[in-house]
Parts: structure tokens; sequence; C-alpha cells
């Protein structure tokens, strides 16, 4: 790592405490946050375009289906309490 450049290192801890699986998927996805509450999950395209959301969570663990969503790679916002993570979702 170069000295300085510590872009994310805040967010290491929770991401190795979070899950989302299956990954590639084909219609569901699970997302599970052991000990932190997932308040707001969002999936955007790869132009940038929010294609699905779902807010008010507040738990620790959720279920998300695309049985509406074209195959391709997304991006997936995970809002956990202070924190904003973003994963890759596969959808075959």
């Amino acid at each position: 790592m170069l000295p300085g450049n510590n872009v994310g290192m805040n967010n290491i801890e929770t991401i190795s405490n979070l899950s989302m699986y299956p990954n590639p998927t084909n219609n569901t996805v699970t997302i599970y946050a052991e000990d932190q509450l997932i308040t707001k999950v969002e999936i955007f395209n790869t132009s940038g375009k929010l294609v699905a959301a779902k807010t008010d969570l507040n738990r620790d663990s959720f279920q998300f289906n695309y049985l509406d969503l074209s195959k391709g790679m997304y991006l997936v916002n995970i809002h956990l309490n202070d924190k904003k993570l973003t994963k890759k979702l596969i959808i075959e």
C-alpha cells in the first residue's frame, strides 16, 4: 500500500462481515450483514442507472428477487447504519 493511500480502509472490517450470495445468480440474492443493520439496498446497471431499490429495511439480512433484470453485471450499494459498501452482482 502506498503511503497516504488508505481510501476505503475503514470498510475492511465491515466487508469481511458482509455476505451476498449466490453470486452469480439467476433470480434471487441474499445479503447478510453480521452484527450490522442493512438500512437500504440499491442496484445500478453498468450505465449508472438505478434499476432496483429497497429502503427502510433495518435488519441484518435481506433477500432480493431479480426476475425482471437482464443478464449482466450490476453494482449493489448496501447501506449499513453509517457505512455504504458497493459489491458487484452478476445475473446469469
